[in-house]
């Protein structure tokens, strides 16, 4: 409550912007007389005249004093009849807008005063019923929205900027196994954590600053722990806030566990299919060779062709299994074995001489180029060969006879970088974001090539990924393409 009223600070003004001068003007006009009587009727020695003189000067301050006074009453009777007047209807005003801000929209303040605050009730009456719609909307909006949160196949939680958790979704109280939600909401995530996932939920958001959505697979153990069913999840972080201005996170948890269920069978058939692939095909390239070889007795020569044909039929076969396998192993996370400290420039060297064959026979030309400082990184050599061969085996089938290729290999203190440039057949733009995903081969490779898994570059990838690299190219269709990878230096001798 405000000290002084509005009304109350213009009395006081009025009051004393009349009070002071009629005071003041009383003060000289006494003053005055008394001086006067001190100066001409002090040396009278008439007692009539002084008794008459000293009647009149009482009579006068009397006079003063009951102005005076009749002027106070006059003030506080219109201060009253002012108060009621104008202070009644500002009052009325006041606690009505008071219970509006509390939130009782059905306030309204009557007035009949015919003037300026009538008008002033009547446009207060039309703000709160206007206020009273758009809160009644945006309740009916946030109804909607909670409903579609609350129903939302996926996990949803909101956390302020504090850590407090302000929503959480039936189908996020499902998967972490908490509830019900009015026990958890408004929390802080550190009290939370007494819960088996909530440090995940943590973890999984920063908030020390605002970053872009992020998405991580996680898994949970459906029981909190032990050996129960696993659920796997794909969740979005994002995070909410504009300008400088930050508000919290949305954390998304989309349940991929049949997915993962599906994979996983996937990946059992695709290995238990090839495991039984690779024993008769090993047969068939054992048998067919010893016939070709002649160490069966000799054969015609059309049947040695023959044969040949089959043999370079079931290499394929071989290779499409080679590759199913691996990205088997991949998938199941058991494809880089033990690792062994290597010089990346004789790794390369090596595999160029294992794949003479084929280069001759499209009549490339291989340039290696060599770092001025031998790189040394620390690798699983097996791995990392099949990953260099795939390279120079791309490099070489999409460059045109009689091209060149060129492997460039360079170092620093932190990292090892090899590149694979070629002049061939280059990659259309279209098609470049797809070109290390699993079974994908571009249009224009298919006319070169039509058989082929389409598993290499996912293999490469995968490969140096698992030793901490990275991978990329850029190409130009019919121009020809630069695929590189980096490895991180362990010793740079």
């Amino acid at each position: 409550m405000p000290k002084f009223s509005i009304f109350t600070k213009i009395i006081l003004i009025v009051f004393f912007a009349l009070v002071l001068p009629l005071f003041f003007s009383n003060y000289f006009i006494i003053s005055t007389y008394q001086g006067f009587i001190n100066k001409y009727v002090s040396g009278i020695d008439s007692d009539a005249v002084k008794g008459v003189l000293m009647s009149l000067q009482k009579s006068a301050y009397l006079q003063n004093v009951v102005i005076f006074a009749t002027f106070l009453v006059i003030v506080f009777l219109v201060f009253v009849v002012l108060s009621r007047v104008i202070m009644g209807p500002i009052r009325k005003l006041v606690e009505g807008t008071k219970r509006v801000a509390d939130g009782d929209f059905e306030t309204k303040v009557v007035l009949k005063t015919g003037d300026e605050l009538e008008v002033l009730a009547g446009s207060f009456n039309k703000m709160v019923e206007r206020l009273k719609e758009a809160f009644s909307e945006a309740e009916g909006e946030k109804q909607k929205t909670m409903g579609i949160i609350s129903n939302f196949v996926d996990g949803v939680l909101f956390f302020d900027d504090k850590k407090d958790l302000r929503i959480i979704n039936n189908q996020a109280e499902k998967f972490l196994r908490v509830g019900p939600s009015e026990k958890i909401i408004g929390k802080n995530i550190n009290s939370l954590r007494k819960n088996f996932y909530f440090p995940l939920m943590s973890d999984l958001a920063d908030f020390k600053e605002i970053k872009r959505v992020t998405k991580k697979n996680v898994s949970l153990k459906k029981d909190g722990g032990g050996d129960g069913e696993t659920l796997f999840f794909e969740t979005s972080v994002v995070p909410l806030g504009r300008g400088n201005k930050f508000f919290g996170y949305i954390i998304i948890l989309h349940d991929i566990t049949r997915e993962k269920s599906l994979e996983k069978l996937k990946s059992e058939f695709i290995s238990l299919a090839t495991h039984q692939l690779l024993t008769p095909t090993s047969v068939v390239k054992w048998a067919v060779d010893s016939v070709v070889k002649g160490e069966t007795g000799k054969i015609p020569k059309k049947t040695k062709e023959a044969l040949e044909g089959a043999m370079q039929n079931n290499e394929r076969i071989i290779a499409v299994v080679d590759d199913l396998l691996n990205v088997t192993k991949i998938e199941e996370g058991r494809f880089v074995g033990e690792f062994t400290e290597e010089s990346l420039t004789e790794l390369i060297t090596a595999v160029a001489e294992s794949r003479r064959k084929n280069i001759e026979k499209k009549n490339i030309e291989i340039e290696i180029i060599p770092s001025e400082k031998e790189c040394f990184v620390e690798v699983n050599r097996q791995s990392v060969m099949l990953a260099v061969e795939n390279l120079v085996d791309n490099a070489v089938e999409y460059s045109n006879v009689g091209g060149k290729v060129t492997i460039k290999i360079s170092c620093d203190n932190i990292k090892a970088k090899v590149e694979f440039i070629d002049a061939g057949i280059g990659i259309p733009q279209d098609e470049q974001r797809k070109i290390f995903t699993k079974f994908f081969r571009g249009d224009n490779a298919l006319k070169i090539k039509s058989s082929g898994t389409g598993l290499g570059l996912f293999i490469v990838k995968s490969i140096i990924e698992a030793h901490k690299g990275s991978i990329g190219f850029e190409s130009q269709e019919n121009k020809g393409s630069s695929f590189w990878f980096t490895l991180p230096v362990v010793n740079n001798k």
